[in-house]
This record gives C-alpha cells, structure tokens and sequence, in this order.
C-alpha cells in the first residue's frame, strides 16, 4: 500500500487565554488537505512559544518536559498512520484523530468481539460443533461478564489492553469466586484461550495474553465397574419403570462403549446387520463426527430387542433415554438397590466398556480405540484401566516363560501365609 503523507503542526489558540495567562496547544493534522485538530491539554505562555518549530523557547525542566511531550505527540500521530495501514484503513485527518483519541470506531472490545464469536459458532451446531460446545463458551462468558464487573467496575474492556494480568486475574477468580476446581478452571481458560487465538488470527491484539499461562489438567481416576458390579445391575429386577430404562441404558453402553449422547439419539436405521447376519451399529459419534462401526455383543443384541415394541421406536429412537441430568440421578438409585458404592454415572459405562469388558478380555488397545470413536490410542489409554485380575494373569504367563514353564515355586509361594515362611 502507498504510504499516505501527511503533516503535523502545533500551535496555540490565543483566544482561549486562562486566568494565568497562558493558552492551550493544539495540534493540527492535515491529510491531502483535510484537517483535524486535537487538544493536547497542555498550556504555555505565548511570548515563549516559537511559531516557527512548533516549540516552547523558553528554557527550564518545565519548558524541557513540554518539548519533550509534543515529540511525543508527534510521534504517536505517526504510529497511528502505520496502525491504520497494516488494517487496511483509509488514513484519513479523522481516522487519525479519533484513533489518537481512543475513540476508533474499529476500535474492538473483550465482551463484544468475544459475544459476536459464540454467536457465529453457534451457527455451525450440528455441523462442525454441538450445542455442548456453545453452552460451554455462553459459561465461560458469563464468568468472564462478571470478573470484569468485580474488577474493572463492569467496563468492557478494549483487546489491545488485554495482558496476562488480566487472564492470571480471571484464573484466579475461577478458582476463588467461583470455587472452581483445578480442572474446571483450566478447562474454562482453556475456553476463553479458543476465542483469544481467533482474535490473534484476525489481528485485534498484538501479542497473546496466554504467552505465559501455564494450566494443566489433574489426571482424573472415574473408576470403571467390574463384571460382578455389572451383573448385579443385568439380574436386579427393577419395579420402577424408570430405574429399569435408565439400568438398561446403562448397560447397554457399557456393552458397546457409546457415550450418552449417542445412544440419546440412536435410531433404528443405526443398527446395521452384516452379511453373517450379526449386528453393528454404524453412525457417527455426535462429539466428534467421526464414523463408529460397532459390532454387538449378544447383550447389547438382547436389550435392542427388550425394546423393540416400546413406544421409544414411534419417535425413531432405539431406547427411552432421559435426559442426562435424570439419568445421572437414577442410576444413584440403581447403584444402592444393587448394592454398588461406587458413584456411577452415564460416562462411567464408557470406561466400563474400555476396562472391563474389552481389555479384561484381551482386545488389542488398537481394536478398542477405533470402537470408542478416538483418533489416536493415547486418548483410548485415559479411558482404559488394567484391572488386577488380568494383570495377575500376564504376571503368571510371565512367571512360566522365565521358568522355563514350571509353576511349583508359584504354587509353593501361593501356600505361604507370611513373608517369614520363606526362610
């Protein structure tokens, strides 16, 4: 682009003489003609003004700080005419007055850019995203809506005054205000840094706040049911409809590995018979988009069935799933009939699956992994647990390859009662 010229003098306005007898400093742009003037609040007498270099004559600290702030003032003046360049802007005497001024109609603010953001995104649920995504980035605003209410007196406050004091400023607030916990918190950052690097893209801001933020997520056990755990809920007969409907979609994903929201929306056009005339399930995960081809144990064959003349199918869904707060309650319910004290909720069944029936049963991670809809097996390996019984069984395999397949000294160690038989 054609760097634009321009031309930057100051002078007083005599009129405007105050009660000292001094006179204000403006300082006028002019671009191809037009020009803008802008107050600089500063004051000086007149006889000590040189018209001709735009400068107090007189001599002094007072009279060298003032010469020093209109360079200043200049200085800024041409800041300003690269800023609107590298944006594509006209450079104008107006634009560059308001710019100077703080009063930049393009001039892009936190709340505002951050809202018009989740707006555009919610345009793409169903297609690129979900409705969990915005109802994610709507808490992280409203969080973000009442820090800055606490912190900067409800002000929006403009991107290019964005700093990592802010963003420490708002992690902490989580974490105190809101007594979130570890997770939660970072998850939330993790939220708001999305919308940060998209406006890093777009240039609002000059560098990114986040640099130095360093939040990582606790490492979080959820636990699995064993297939004693499993059974207690398949044979337990329950009288309330919707503890039985909520243990069967229990089960069910914990014999096929979906999560919630997939076996929320499954339909019958999802279950597939192959040409050995077994069962799979294909469809796309909900979370994210990836195809799933399932095929179905004889359990989850038997519950599809169970169902099959429920009114669930005149609504094109496979089971009656509720929604995943309810289902959550109840299976507290289904956990103390059965006699399970673990906290079982839906997202427990795909651990389950994971631990349980697949890994505990020699499935390759490599199998497992595509099952579960993830990309990489490292993902699968957050969800799979090693339970003691299968390792145990290795460890005995072990023990029988490095003693050339003898077990007497395994047996002998199994009969001991303490460790001080062994002398």
């Amino acid at each position: 682009m054609k760097r634009t010229t321009f031309k930057t003098i100051f002078y007083l306005k005599r009129q405007k003489e105050n009660a000292k007898g001094e006179v204000p400093i403006y300082m006028r742009v002019t671009v191809k003609g037009d020009r803008a003037e802008v107050c600089i609040q500063r004051y000086t007498l007149a006889d000590n003004w040189n018209q001709k270099t735009g400068r107090t004559k007189a001599r002094g600290t007072q009279a060298t700080l003032l010469n020093e702030y209109l360079q200043q003032c200049e200085n800024r003046v041409y800041e300003v005419q690269k800023e609107l360049e590298h944006i594509c802007r006209d450079v104008t005497a107006a634009a560059i007055k308001a710019r100077y001024n703080g009063a930049d109609p393009d001039k892009r603010f936190l709340l505002k850019e951050f809202d018009t953001f989740i707006t555009k995104k919610a345009e793409l649920v169903g297609k690129e995203i979900t409705q969990a995504t915005i109802q994610k980035y709507r808490m992280c605003f409203s969080h973000l809506k009442d820090y800055l209410k606490r912190e900067h007196q409800g002000k929006d406050i403009a991107m290019s005054s964005l700093t990592f004091e802010v963003i420490d400023g708002f992690d902490h607030y989580l974490r105190t205000e809101k007594n979130q916990q570890q997770n939660t918190a970072v998850k939330c950052m993790g939220t708001l840094k999305g919308f940060i690097r998209y406006a890093e893209n777009n240039e609002w801001i000059n560098r990114n706040p986040f640099g130095k933020y360093r939040g990582k997520l606790k490492p979080v056990d959820r636990g699995f049911l064993t297939m004693e755990e499993l059974n207690a809920i398949k044979d337990h007969s329950f009288e309330v409809d919707r503890l039985q409907q909520v243990a069967d979609a229990f089960l069910f994903c914990s014999f096929t590995g979906l999560a919630y929201s997939d076996v929320k929306e499954l339909t019958p056009a999802h279950l597939v018979r192959a040409n050995d005339g077994s069962w799979m399930i294909t469809k796309k995960r909900k979370k994210t988009h990836r195809q799933l081809s399932i095929p179905l144990l004889a359990t989850a064959v038997q519950l599809v069935e169970k169902y099959r003349k429920n009114p669930c199918r005149k609504m094109n869904r496979v089971f009656p799933v509720l929604s995943n707060q309810k289902m959550n309650a109840y299976l507290k319910e289904v956990g103390d009939l059965c006699g399970i004290t673990k906290e079982i909720s839906s997202h427990l069944a795909r651990h389950t699956f994971a631990t349980t029936i697949a890994l505990a049963n020699n499935m390759p991670i490599e199998v497992l992994s595509p099952i579960l809809g993830h990309s990489t097996i490292p993902m699968t390996q957050h969800y799979a647990r090693m339970n003691t019984a299968r390792m145990k069984a290795e460890m005995e395999k072990l023990d029988k390859v490095l003693n050339g397949g003898k077990t007497a000294d395994a047996e002998r160690l199994k009969s001991l009662t303490t460790v001080f038989d062994l002398n």
